[in-house]
């Protein structure tokens, strides 16, 4: 992975340490490059059809969305 934020390789290394430990425990995920780039590349935090692409999912682990000095809280995911 490239210019991955330092806090997810937080969450990869917890990830893999319970995988290790718990020996059958396995989790699959996957990661959206959503949020502030997204926004500056397309106007948008995430794409129009992001919770047709997120009901694919058991479960969501949402990090912050937005960033209040450039980005209003209501002009993102959190009107859907």
């Amino acid at each position: 992975m490239t210019d991955v934020p330092p806090w997810l390789w937080i969450v990869f290394t917890v990830l893999a340490a319970a995988e290790k430990r718990a020996g059958s425990f396995r989790l699959d995920y996957g990661q959206f490059d959503w949020g502030m780039p997204h926004f500056d590349r397309h106007g948008l935090v995430a794409p129009k059809d992001f919770l047709t692409t997120l009901g694919e999912f058991d479960a969501i682990f949402l990090g912050a969305v937005g960033w209040p000095a450039r980005l209003p809280i209501n002009s993102g995911m959190c009107e859907k």
